[in-house]
Parts: C-alpha cells; sequence; structure tokens
C-alpha cells in the first residue's frame, strides 16, 4: 500500500453573496432585484421592503430557494401617502445566511420617493 500525497494548489471557501438592487418604485409598487453572486446556495432567505423606517408595518418575503449565481426581480404592491417616503429593501435581515461580513453591505438598499 502506498499513500500520496498532493499539495493543495488553493482552497476555496464556499459562501453566498446576497444583494439587493435596481430598487424603484411605479405604478403604486416597490421593484427590485435579489441576486446571489456567491459560490453557495441559500435556501428561506427573507426579504424585508421597509416604509418610512416603520418596521411595526414592513413588507416581508420568503424566498424558498436561490441558487448560486441566480436572480429573482419581485414587485410588491405599496399604496403610500402624497408625500415623500423613504423605501429600503433588506435581504436577509435576520443574518441567517452564510456570508462574509465585508459582502453584507450590499444586502440593502434605498431609495426616496415622491408621489
Amino acid at each position: 500500500m502506498r499513500l500520496v500525497l498532493y499539495p493543495l494548489q488553493r482552497i476555496n471557501n464556499l459562501e453566498s453573496d446576497l444583494g439587493v438592487d435596481q430598487l424603484r418604485y411605479e405604478n403604486g409598487a416597490a421593484h427590485f432585484r435579489v441576486y446571489n453572486r456567491g459560490d453557495l446556495d441559500v435556501s428561506d432567505v427573507g426579504v424585508a421592503v421597509v416604509v418610512n423606517d416603520r418596521y411595526s408595518g414592513h413588507h416581508y418575503l420568503s424566498l424558498p430557494w436561490l441558487e448560486a449565481g441566480a436572480e429573482e426581480t419581485f414587485a410588491v404592491p405599496l399604496e403610500l401617502e402624497p408625500g415623500r417616503h423613504h423605501l429600503e429593501v433588506l435581504a436577509d435581515p435576520q443574518q441567517q445566511i452564510l456570508e462574509d461580513r465585508s459582502l453584507q453591505s450590499s444586502n440593502r438598499v434605498a431609495l426616496e420617493v415622491v408621489v
């Protein structure tokens, strides 16, 4: 019997890289994209849509599965009163997904809207 060891050329760390972008408000809905640029699929990803920093009345979506390299687009109906509003979308607000801290800044996007 012979044991042969080969040197490792590199070690890959598998992790997800969630992000939210393309946020816009039109026709009474918040439109945005959630993507995963990482090497690891994710499951049960939460997405929060918050209006005017009121987390008590936020809209919450659940993505059952998002493959590595995949993306999903959403349109969430929002009835906004006339005036100025602050919209914010957060992917994985409870930080349950395996993701490096340096990559988490892309998990949140905000938009100022005047209706």
